[in-house]
């Protein structure tokens, strides 16, 4: 008896793009970057994930969170005109 495997466990992997048929490896990092204000966080801090269009999202620390409820900003571009970009 021969054991199959799914044609779609095949192409699709861990993840979306197929990173685990490729051979990537997932990286467990001890700090990470805030991807508004730029400030390097330790992983014990929370993250929030912000949608910048589509299914795509961007990691932003507590802080900017903050800042984004207590402006009422409606999306992650409005945020990063705060830091002048």
């Amino acid at each position: 008896m021969t054991r199959t495997i799914k044609i779609t466990r095949l192409m699709y992997g861990w993840s979306k793009w197929g990173g685990g048929n490729k051979g990537l490896v997932k990286e467990e990092l001890k700090e990470w970057y805030c991807q508004s204000c730029i400030n390097l966080q330790k992983k014990e801090l929370p993250s929030y994930m912000v949608e910048t269009a589509t299914r795509e999202f961007v990691r932003v620390c507590s802080s900017c969170k903050h800042k984004m409820i207590q402006k009422k900003l409606k999306s992650y571009y409005e945020l990063i005109k705060l830091f002048g970009r």
